[in-house]
């Protein structure tokens, strides 16, 4: 039988939500995960959806890369961009 839930309450929910934290238009790197067996890392795009992404992945138009600790790099034609986590 699942356990009742309960709504959090108004002064938890304020304490724990940073307004403006993450940019709501456009991809926000969420993080990374770099170690022998390859690197991975979760990128929330625009629309709010996340998606775990590996070097050579797809993204919004974009190829991954290469991926690292903190950081993606993103490329689509002779465009670079580097993502790195939101507020590092």
């Amino acid at each position: 039988m699942p356990s009742p839930t309960t709504p959090t309450p108004a002064i938890v929910a304020q304490q724990a939500t940073q307004a403006d934290a993450l940019p709501l238009n456009g991809m926000t790197l969420l993080g990374t995960r770099v170690n022998n067996s390859g690197a991975s890392a979760l990128v929330r795009d625009g629309r709010g959806g996340v998606s775990r992404v590996t070097p050579g992945d797809k993204l919004d138009g974009y190829v991954v890369a290469a991926i690292g600790n903190g950081q993606i790099h993103l490329a689509r034609g002779s465009e670079a961009q580097v993502l790195a986590i939101a507020g590092s």
